[in-house]
């Protein structure tokens, strides 16, 4: 027996030993990166300039390229709305915290944007409407005159207005690689209105018209998490990727009303023939990507940093369209936003 204790005791102590070293250790950690200065509290100031389209699936509103039924068809195209360029802004506010190189950002997102497009019609090229407005849209049929649809337009409002919330920590894991993981919060509000509009010649004294009015009021908030990573190619220049993913907590109120008027020489005559509300409360991921390229440097014994980047942004609204349709209600569509973004920061 003694024999036995005289071998485990030893052991035990070579194990406790152990343990009592590494207990005492200095642990390794990854040192924090830009944006932290020297002797500053700290503060991030940022401003963004964006210069964006907004595209969304769904707004094709008519057809053309359908011939008369007594002479082939000259080639069509299909129309729709949402093609444009717009700027907007970013401003942006963090602090970076005492705890373990930790920082907390709030960014605030806005874009506007107003397109409208015009189709007309031709003997040899009809158009279709894609919208069922009233179910009694003038749908083309084979062997009517050319002229039973005269013209079609639409007209597309996005007001975007969205805030992020991050905490996360900005560290290298390279001498020439940062890494900047964030987990928070992403809300706010995006309204559209959708108009369409549909036009005949019907006879010399009469004309007639067809509008839809198709607006949706989008509001969410959901959970965001995501990873920035900076490429460094020498101590001031660096090529960023950055992506984040959302499940949006949503909203929708989608309003739809459509009217027909014809207008003769003696009279005016209007009437609604649809006026219809929905709501929907769902959850939508939201993705996010971003790319380019970053310069950034201190000043003042590093009291002060400053940074500028340039890159391509993209955002994906999985199925956000949710305008109202009489008869196919799967016929929905994503929300897209990509673009030019420059970017400012300052810390202090």
């Amino acid at each position: 027996m003694k024999s036995v204790l005289h071998r485990i005791f030893p052991i035990l102590g070579i194990l406790c030993s152990h343990l009592y070293a590494d207990s005492n250790a200095p642990k390794e950690i990854t040192p924090a990166t830009p944006p932290v200065v020297t002797n500053g509290i700290n503060f991030i100031l940022s401003a963004d300039f964006i210069y964006f389209t907004a595209r969304q699936d769904g707004l094709s509103y008519a057809l053309s390229g359908f011939g008369t039924g007594t002479s082939n068809a000259s080639k069509g195209s299909v129309h729709r709305a949402g093609t444009k360029w717009d700027p907007g802004f970013k401003i942006g506010l963090g602090l970076n915290l005492a705890h373990d190189g930790w920082d907390i950002f709030a960014e605030y997102t806005r874009l506007q944007t107003h397109d409208s497009s015009h189709a007309g019609n031709t003997c040899n090229s009809r158009l279709y409407p894609f919208w069922n407005i009233g179910n009694r849209y003038p749908r083309p049929k084979y062997g009517k005159p050319c002229d039973l649809i005269s013209s079609a337009a639409s007209q597309w409002d996005l007001s975007f207005n969205m805030f992020d919330l991050e905490l996360a920590r900005n560290y290298y894991i390279s001498t020439n690689l940062a890494l900047r993981p964030h987990v928070g919060l992403k809300g706010g509000w995006i309204n559209q209105d959708y108009q369409v509009n549909y036009h005949s010649n019907s006879t010399p004294t009469q004309n007639l018209s067809w509008k839809m009015q198709n607006n949706q009021d989008y509001s969410g908030i959901g959970l965001r998490a995501g990873l920035d990573t900076c490429w460094y190619l020498n101590s001031n220049f660096c090529i960023y990727g950055d992506f984040a993913l959302t499940g949006m907590s949503s909203h929708y109120t989608v309003h739809r009303k459509d009217t027909a008027e014809a207008l003769s020489c003696d009279c005016n005559n209007s009437i609604t023939w649809i006026n219809t509300k929905s709501h929907i409360y769902t959850v939508k991921p939201v993705l996010e990507l971003g790319l380019g390229l970053r310069f950034e440097t201190w000043f003042n014994n590093n009291c002060y940093h400053f940074s500028i980047q340039a890159g391509w942004e993209e955002q994906v609204w999985i199925n956000h369209n949710q305008l109202i349709h009489l008869y196919n209600e799967s016929n929905h569509g994503d929300l897209s936003l990509q673009g030019l973004t420059i970017k400012t920061r300052f810390a202090f």
